[in-house]
């Protein structure tokens, strides 16, 4: 199989100046094993798609040490080729980023034309403004071997800058590696200038796709703390949020079995469909138009 699986999701927005459209990525998981075969269906994609953007939200690599090695080339030549057609913003995921040194390879990557990797930084044109989190490792790493809720609720207090008085004349995106916490109504609360949140991590709750009609909504098969059933696994969601639409749209992973998921369990990769959305921002126009 490993055929690319495109789902196309609409947001509305009033502040849209035009239809705008996004490829998003998650999870990519590039390693030892990656085949440049894999990294050209995302470059043809791009070019048949012609997007205005591209967002990748986190786990770009499958983990820090193959930035030392000669094969990152690859990573970095598929990277400068999709941005020669649009701009390329990239989070950070916890699979990406062990320790400090491990941003140097990144920091390069922010001075390739094009590509803009937003640690807890933003980016804005007259279109869009959009922010990406790298939140900490004990976030996603500790005794509970689950989302840190306290530690994000930390993260955001300290990060006010990125969460307040944000533009309100553009949709406004926020990259996000997991979803799970964050989709939880305090957090969105926090969060609630935010009009769009785009994450991955959570690889569809490994669902096969020939399985999905069994899995209704965004319930998943296991979770990426081997919790079955997650609540909070694939799809979008909407919510409302002091009288204001939020959406959270969960991207199903590139690479579901990266080489870091062991020998035996990557080679069952076959099975899963290389995900990808395709994000239309436009505003409603009518029963007419939309149809």
């Amino acid at each position: 199989m490993n055929r690319i699986k495109v789902t196309t999701n609409i947001v509305y927005n009033n502040n849209a100046k035009k239809d705008i459209i996004i490829i998003h990525l998650s999870d990519i998981h590039f390693n030892i094993n990656t085949k440049a075969n894999d990294l050209e269906k995302i470059t043809n994609l791009v070019n048949k798609i012609k997007p205005d953007y591209i967002m990748i939200t986190g786990d770009l690599i499958d983990e820090p040490s193959i930035t030392k090695n000669n094969k990152i080339k690859e990573l970095v030549s598929f990277l400068s080729n999709i941005a020669k057609t649009t701009k390329v913003m990239i989070a950070i995921g916890n699979h990406d980023v062990l320790s400090k040194n491990d941003y140097r390879f990144f920091n390069k990557l922010n001075d390739l034309y094009n590509i803009y990797v937003l640690n807890n930084t933003s980016y804005q044109d007259e279109f869009i403004y959009v922010t990406g989190f790298t939140l900490p490792n004990e976030f996603y790493y500790n005794i509970n071997n689950a989302e840190n809720k306290e530690v994000l609720s930390d993260f955001l207090n300290s990060h006010k800058e990125l969460i307040n008085k944000l533009p309100n004349d553009k949709p406004k995106i926020l990259l996000m590696h997991s979803p799970i916490t964050v989709s939880q109504n305090d957090i969105l609360k926090i969060l609630h200038e935010y009009d769009l949140i785009l994450s991955g991590h959570t690889h569809n709750g490994m669902v096969p796709d020939i399985l999905n009609f069994l899995f209704k909504g965004n319930v998943g098969i296991i979770s990426p703390y081997k919790t079955f059933f997650p609540e909070v696994a694939k799809g979008k969601i909407e919510k409302d949020i002091d009288n204001k639409k939020m959406t959270i749209i969960i991207n199903g992973a590139y690479t579901k079995l990266s080489k870091k998921s062991g020998s035996v369990l990557s080679n069952l990769n076959f099975v899963y469909d290389k995900s990808v959305n395709k994000i239309l921002v436009r505003k409603k126009r009518g029963i007419k138009y939309e149809n």
